[in-house]
């Protein structure tokens, strides 16, 4: 028998969810294409359900979607093949400007320049 670790979602992850909601807004609201690259996306599959095209790669992968959210531990990627198209929009609650998932798990939110308005 083998044991499961569970680590309560961050109530923070709401403010995550506000920003996707508010970039995609100034798009077409749910048809706007989201891109999880971070290997520890749990939850988010239930809090972005509305949303008809969000894809969940667990790695770094070619893109042009609006929106990505990446992992922390993923950022120096994330800036090298995004950073000449996108701005990270910052939480306001840590100093990288990350937003915490659990324990451990923070997310960077990156918008494609011509998306913010």
């Amino acid at each position: 028998m083998y044991g499961y670790v569970y680590a309560q979602t961050d109530r923070d992850i709401f403010q995550l969810a506000q920003a996707v909601k508010s970039e995609a807004d100034k798009r077409s609201h749910y048809d706007t294409p989201i891109l999880v690259s971070s290997p520890e996306y749990w939850p988010l599959p239930w809090y972005f359900r509305d949303y008809k095209k969000v894809g969940y790669y667990t790695q770094i992968v070619p893109t042009n979607e609006p929106i990505i959210i990446g992992s922390i531990a993923q950022e120096d990627d994330l800036k090298k093949n995004y950073a000449d198209r996108y701005d990270q929009i910052n939480s306001g609650m840590n100093e990288d400007g990350s937003y915490p998932l659990r324990p451990g798990v923070d997310l960077l939110l990156y918008v494609r320049r011509d998306v913010k308005r």
